[in-house]
């Protein structure tokens, strides 16, 4: 191993280390504001999370479907079986 080259490879890992810790002090900082902007918006009421992804109707229609064991599916009149018959 070249000493020349030696010498570089460890300012470079020193230099790396460095930004690396820069990087995660930032990102740290960068989620600390997150964090008190989502805090404000939620004392505001702005911020609600996520809606439903199915209304209470559907939910129990669904529900009443599963107990009466309703197919998930239809079978496709345009599908035909292997043997070629109409389903």
């Amino acid at each position: 191993m070249n000493p020349a080259t030696a010498d570089t490879s460890i300012v470079t890992n020193l230099l790396l280390s460095v930004m690396r810790a820069f990087a995660e002090f930032e990102r740290a900082q960068i989620r600390d504001r997150q964090r008190e902007g989502i805090d404000m918006a939620k004392q505001r009421g702005a911020c609600r999370g996520r809606k439903k992804a199915l209304s209470d109707g559907r939910i129990a229609e669904l529900l009443r479907r599963a107990k009466a064991r309703e197919p998930k599916t239809r079978p496709d009149p345009r599908v035909r079986h292997q043997q070629g018959r109409p389903l």
